[in-house]
């Protein structure tokens, strides 16, 4: 049974919300401490995160040990002027947060901005995600933008397995 996008967005989004926050944690964690055993983790010096909303799989872990091992930690930035996400530097400190352009914690906006082309391991949310490695989002086509700009970095998409 073939599902149309919104279909489908519908039902993953519906079945990460209502997973139990326990059990939300509990697999947030086993798929975090799977990317940080990754030897792409451990090679990058640059690592683009996100801010999790919506269920998706927490990063708290990943931004610990980022600032452990003295990684430069991004995070995107929506600009609805030009749809694009802009990559700013970030400490993981919650003081540098403040709500974007859909609610979002994002980074201010008066943090350094980093091109895309610095990033060596971006972690990337998705609503689903296919063997081939193609990621379904919420539909505004922000990080359909800016992955192709993301040239050499490694892209990992960060999911539950029912996604």
């Amino acid at each position: 049974m073939d599902l149309s996008k919104q279909e489908l967005r519908r039902r993953m989004i519906a079945a990460r919300q209502a997973l139990d926050p326990a059990e939300r944690a509990r697999l947030s964690l086993l798929a975090q401490q799977a990317l940080l055993g990754a030897p792409e983790w451990a090679r990058a010096g640059t690592v683009l995160l996100y801010i999790p909303v919506r269920g998706e799989v927490d990063t708290t872990a990943l931004v610990a040990a980022g600032r452990a091992a003295g990684k430069q930690l991004l995070l995107p930035r929506v600009e609805r002027a030009d749809r694009r996400l802009r990559l700013h530097r970030w400490d993981g400190t919650p003081e540098q947060l403040a709500p974007g352009a859909y609610g979002i914690p994002e980074p201010r906006p008066d943090l350094p901005q980093e091109e895309p082309r610095a990033v060596d391991l971006a972690v990337v949310p998705g609503v689903a995600f296919d063997r081939a490695g193609c990621r379904l989002g919420y539909g505004g086509g922000y990080y359909d933008r800016l992955l192709p700009e993301l040239a050499g970095a490694v892209k990992i998409g960060l999911g539950y397995g029912f996604q």
